[in-house]
Formats: C-alpha cells, sequence, structure tokens
C-alpha cells in the first residue's frame, strides 16, 4: 500500500479522481510526464475509481480520502488470491462500495466519457511550449500571435487588451472555466495583468495557464518554467501557483518562481509578504513550509530534498527587467539563462568548463554578441560560432 499513500493522502488527486477540471488534468498529465515510473499506478489508481463520482457538497474531502483508501485496502487483499476468487471478490468490492454510496445519498454514477471538460486539447498543448512564436491560446482554440515582449491585459472590462489590440473573450455558454495559454517561447517574455490585477512576468521558455476571470474560492494558475508574480491583495481568495512539484500559496505579495522541466532544482523566492509552500507529493499531515522576504525554497526534484535560506532576491528577480545577476554560480547556469533569452544553443567543448564559478551583471538588451565578449573577460574563454544560432565555447 505505501506505494499508493502519496496519492492517497494528496488533496489535489483525490480532488482530480472525483472532480476533474482543467486545471487539475493539466496538472495530471504534465505530473505523469515528468514522473513516468508512476504512470502506471496513477492510472490504474484512478482506472479503479473514474465510474464513480460524489458530489462535492455530499461528502467532505476526509471523507472521500478515506474511501479511497478503503477501496485500495480491499484491492489489496485481493491482490494476493487467485484469479477466480479476485474477479468474484472484486465484483463484490464494487457492490458493496455501491450500496455504501447509496447510504450517503445523492451519489450519481458516470461513465468516463462523459467528463464535463474535454483533457484531449490540453494534452496535446502541453508540447506547444516547444514552438517558436510567442502564442496566446484561447479558451476556444483560437492562437493569437503575440510580439517578443508581449504586454497582456484582462481587467479592462471590454474583452482582452494584446499588444494594444483588443481580442473578445469566448463566450462562456456552458459556464465551465475558461482556461488560457500564455505560451513563451525561448527568446521571448511577456507581462500579463490577471482578471484580479495580478500581475505575471513570464520569463522564456514558459507556459502559463490561468482562467479569464478568476471565480470560485481560490485564484489558481499553472506554471511551466519561470515567472515573477505580484499577486493582488484579497484575502477572501488565496492566489495558488501549481508546478510539477511544488504548490505555493499567498494571499498578496510579490514572488518569483522557477520550475523549467529540464531543470532538477525548482526554487520560489519570496521577495515581500508571505508565501505558504507544500511539496505536491506531501501527506495531508505534512506541514507546509512558510518563507519569510528575502528567502528562497529549494526543492530538489531527484532527491525530493527541501532547503530554505536567506538570499539576495535581485539574483532572482532581475530577469524581468532584462538584467543578469549572478555571483559564484556555475558557468554552466549563466549559459542556460543566455540560451533561453536568446533563444540559441551554447555547448562546452570541455564539460570541466561548465562547472567554473563566475560572478558579474549582464544587459541582455545588448546584442548577445557583446554579452559573450563581456563572458570571456570573466572567463577567459572564447564562445565561436559553428552554425547559425548554435555555438561552442573554446
Amino acid at each position: 500500500m505505501d506505494k499508493y499513500s502519496i496519492y492517497t493522502n494528496d488533496p489535489y488527486f483525490i480532488k482530480w479522481v472525483f472532480q476533474p477540471d482543467p486545471l487539475s488534468e493539466q496538472y495530471w498529465e504534465n505530473y505523469i510526464h515528468s514522473h513516468p515510473d508512476e504512470k502506471y499506478i496513477i492510472t490504474h489508481l484512478k482506472e479503479d475509481l473514474r465510474y464513480l463520482k460524489l458530489k462535492n457538497e455530499d461528502l467532505t474531502e476526509e471523507g472521500k480520502k478515506l474511501i479511497i483508501q478503503s477501496i485500495l485496502k480491499k484491492k489489496d487483499q485481493s491482490a494476493r488470491i487467485g484469479r477466480f476468487r479476485q474477479a468474484g471478490i472484486r465484483f463484490l468490492r464494487y457492490a458493496a462500495i455501491a450500496i455504501m454510496f447509496l447510504v450517503i445519498g445523492n451519489i450519481i454514477m458516470y461513465m468516463y466519457l462523459n467528463k464535463k471538460f474535454k483533457t484531449t486539447d490540453y494534452a496535446s498543448l502541453e508540447n506547444n511550449i516547444g514552438i517558436n512564436k510567442p502564442t496566446l491560446i484561447l479558451s476556444d482554440g483560437t492562437g493569437i500571435a503575440l510580439d517578443k515582449a508581449s504586454n497582456i491585459r484582462y481587467n479592462t472590462g471590454n474583452g482582452i487588451i494584446v499588444d494594444n489590440r483588443t481580442v473578445p473573450i469566448p463566450e462562456n455558454s456552458n459556464k465551465e472555466v475558461i482556461l488560457n495559454q500564455a505560451i513563451i517561447p525561448c527568446g521571448s517574455r511577456s507581462m500579463i495583468t490577471l482578471d484580479d490585477n495580478t500581475v505575471v512576468y513570464l520569463n522564456a521558455g514558459s507556459k502559463l495557464i490561468y482562467p479569464s476571470v478568476f471565480t470560485g474560492e481560490k485564484r489558481e494558475v499553472l506554471l511551466f518554467g519561470e515567472a515573477f508574480f505580484e499577486v493582488s491583495k484579497n484575502k477572501e481568495k488565496p492566489f495558488i501557483v501549481k508546478t510539477s512539484s511544488l504548490t505555493i500559496e499567498v494571499l498578496g505579495t510579490k514572488f518569483n518562481v522557477s520550475s523549467y522541466r529540464e531543470d532538477d532544482i525548482v526554487q520560489t523566492i519570496l521577495v515581500e509578504g508571505e508565501v505558504s509552500v507544500r511539496m505536491n507529493d506531501a501527506s495531508l499531515y505534512k506541514k507546509s513550509i512558510i518563507l519569510k522576504p528575502k528567502q528562497m525554497l529549494a526543492y530538489n526534484k531527484k532527491t525530493k530534498d527541501i532547503k530554505t535560506n536567506d538570499v539576495d532576491v535581485e539574483y532572482f528577480i532581475l530577469w524581468k527587467d532584462g538584467i543578469l545577476k549572478f555571483e559564484n554560480e556555475d558557468f554552466s547556469r549563466v549559459i542556460k539563462k543566455i540560451e533561453r533569452f536568446y533563444n540559441i544553443s551554447i555547448r562546452f567543448k570541455d564539460p570541466l568548463q561548465s562547472g567554473v564559478k563566475i560572478s558579474g551583471k549582464l544587459d541582455l538588451s545588448e546584442n548577445k554578441y557583446k554579452v559573450f565578449e563581456y563572458l570571456k573577460t570573466l572567463t577567459k574563454m572564447n564562445i565561436e560560432e559553428e552554425k547559425e544560432n548554435h555555438y561552442v565555447i573554446n
């Protein structure tokens, strides 16, 4: 049962099983992609539960968790008997569960294909983070081309303002959550003002999934990549940023999140206010970590280790102003950020050179060749062009 416990204790997994919505569907699609070794457990666990759905008002989240744990316990017991008896016990198990749900009342049976939200489009769009032009994808699938340094505003009361153009919000006849996707490939950046006046600076090689209008008790977005958030205060509606590994919850504050798929470390840096950070696979009983201003939380996706320490926040947030500041940092990490900003590829001829520690400050608004010259001064290494947009460090 240990292999299931991280999911039965995860409130967001329970929400996904019983009350899926576009955000939870997109999150678990991305989680499975990032944790392929967990795919079998997750898909089979949901397969066992997908024929049952409870209305939110009928049972508490804790009640749903207990029901799932009960089902899994019986599943674990039945796995120890032969196939013939196992089939009979499975039938009786589901019959008993059905009776229990009827006693609870207000229970509905449903088939998987009758889900309120279709998830195919969201799953297929996951790969679009690699497209070569910045794009805003509306809820109806319409793609809006963006400038390399785009500005998007939702709090206008008159559609969406995209780079000084007015774009109508697709009609919402089904009263579903209208989700948008801002896809910002390497070489581009974007500033997005959300419906609640929260401002999001989206870095190169990133994607943000968010609603046109925040409804309900929470303001929730999904982030793939890096973004700086200036969250508008609303004590009644916490603002939640979900990544593949961490969930960050705030009421109103300024903070940076870096969660690139190719990076082993997920970072949350708090500038002002207070944030609560929680591992997505943590149990219900594990407390969240509270960050104070000028603190950073670093989560290692491979080892699951979490470290917090005081930092100079400038080193982590100046990217939104086109500045890259670093101190005693691996040359390879600086190069990775330069690659994303200019949408180029740089390799080390000698892998040992990647670990050289460097300190400095780069103005990325400059021509990339001027940046290369500055790096040569710092490292005494040449950056030479191999072919278009491909470079080697000698």
